[in-house]
């Protein structure tokens, strides 16, 4: 069986890297959300996650 490692982002770089990372995929993610015309709310309730964590996410606030 495989092990999963870390699924966080890797320490490297600079934290303003970081924060460019998580920007470009909050971005991908609300991007895709508005394609396929789901509501925060809505991605949120499929993906098992809160809706305002969503909006962190989008806002490159959080990591997924």
């Amino acid at each position: 069986m495989e092990e999963h490692t870390n699924r966080c982002l890797p320490l490297v770089g600079t934290q303003g890297d970081r924060r460019k990372i998580l920007r470009r995929i909050g971005e991908n993610v609300r991007r895709e959300r508005l394609r396929r015309g789901l509501s925060q709310e809505r991605l949120g309730f499929e993906a098992a996650l809160h809706r305002k964590y969503i909006g962190f996410v989008e806002r490159g606030e959080r990591s997924i």
